[in-house]
C-alpha cells in the first residue's frame, strides 16, 4: 500500500508538522501536497497524479503546462509558443482556483488582477517530479485550490561526492535549450544546483488571417538558477535550504486581444526569486517535527 504524507506550504510564515513513523515503512514514500497526515491514496478525497520530470522531458515536455496537458482533469492551453501566458484550469474550475506551488512555497504572479499563476515560463530542468491532487482541498489552502494543487518538486542530494548532469537540445524556431546540474553528498551536507536556459525565436503568434500579423516573430528567453541544501546538524536535527531564481523574457502582440497595433517592443517580463529555510527534528522513531518558512517575490 502507497501511502502520501503532505508537504504543507506557508509564505512568510511558520508551520510544525507531526509525521508517524510508519510512513517511513513503505517501498515507495511519495510526498503529496493536499493531505493533513500520511493516508492510503485509496482513502483521499482526491485525485492523484505524479509526474516524473525526466521521463517528462523525454516526452520533449519542457515546460510545467507541457507536462499537466496530459492529466485527466487539467486544462493547461497557451497562447503560442513556450513563454506566452498560459492558464491552468483543474476540476472544471476557473485557474484562479488551482494553487501552485514550488516544494510546497507559492507560486503566482503579483502583476495579475487576482494574483494568478502564469504557467508558460516555468520550465522542468529543476524538477524530480510533479505532483498534481485534484479536488476539495479549500479547508487546507483557501479558496485558491477549490479545483487542486499542483506542487513542483526539486530535484535533491544523491549518493556521492558529485553526480554531474548536462543536456543540450536544439530544435525549430532557433530554438536551443541547456540544462546543467550536480547533486551529492559531503558530509553532513547534500546538495543539488541545477542551471537552465531556454531560448527560441519563436514565431508570430497572430495568425495570418488577423490583419495586424506581420510576421514579426515573437521568441522568448527563460533562465532558471536553482540550489537546494540539507545540512544534518546532528542525527536528530537537520536544517535545509531553497534559493531559486528565474528571469523570463517574451515578445508578445497585443494585437491578439484587441484592435492595437502590433508593437514589436511588447514583452513579458517575469524575474522572480524563491527563497525556503526549514528545520526537521526527529523527537523519537515515532515523532518527527518539522518548522519552515519562505516566500516568493517578483525581482524589482
Amino acid at each position: 500500500m502507497r501511502l502520501y504524507s503532505t508537504k504543507a506550504a506557508l509564505l512568510a510564515a511558520v508551520y510544525l508538522i507531526a509525521t508517524p513513523a510508519y510512513a517511513q515503512q513503505t517501498d515507495e514514500l511519495i510526498v503529496v501536497t493536499g493531505a493533513p497526515a500520511p493516508v492510503a491514496v485509496e482513502s483521499l478525497p482526491a485525485s492523484v497524479t505524479v509526474i516524473e520530470a525526466d521521463a517528462a522531458r523525454t516526452r520533449g515536455e519542457l515546460s510545467l503546462d507541457q507536462a499537466l496537458a496530459g492529466v485527466p482533469g487539467i486544462q493547461a492551453p497557451r497562447t503560442g509558443p513556450i513563454g506566452q501566458q498560459t492558464s491552468i484550469f483543474s476540476g472544471g474550475f476557473e485557474s484562479n482556483h488551482t494553487l501552485v506551488l514550488f516544494d510546497g512555497v507559492r507560486l503566482d504572479d503579483p502583476s495579475t488582477p487576482e494574483s494568478v499563476f502564469d504557467a508558460g515560463q516555468d520550465t522542468l530542468g529543476d524538477a524530480s517530479r510533479i505532483e498534481v491532487v485534484q479536488g476539495p482541498l479549500s479547508a487546507l489552502y483557501g479558496s485558491g485550490a477549490l479545483g487542486g494543487v499542483v506542487n513542483v518538486v526539486p530535484r535533491r542530494g544523491g549518493e556521492g561526492a558529485l553526480n554531474p548532469r548536462l543536456e543540450v537540445a536544439a530544435g525549430s524556431f532557433e530554438t536551443l535549450t541547456a540544462n546543467v546540474g550536480a547533486n551529492g553528498t559531503l558530509g553532513r551536507l547534500r546538495y543539488a544546483l541545477n542551471a537552465e536556459g531556454y531560448a527560441s525565436a519563436g514565431y508570430d503568434i497572430v495568425p495570418e488571417r488577423i490583419s495586424t500579423h506581420t510576421g514579426e516573430e515573437d521568441g522568448a528567453d527563460i533562465t532558471t538558477l536553482t540550489g537546494l541544501f540539507d545540512y544534518a546538524l546532528s542525527d536528530a536535527l537537520a536544517i535545509d535550504l531553497l534559493l531559486r531564481q528565474r528571469e523570463a523574457h517574451v515578445d508578445y502582440d497585443p494585437g491578439v486581444f484587441g484592435d492595437i497595433a502590433e508593437n514589436p517592443e511588447a514583452e513579458i517580463q517575469s524575474d522572480t526569486s524563491l527563497w525556503r529555510l526549514g528545520a526537521s527534528w526527529a523527537l523519537s522513531d515515532a515523532l518527527s517535527l518539522r518548522l519552515s518558512g519562505g516566500r516568493s517575490k517578483p525581482i524589482a
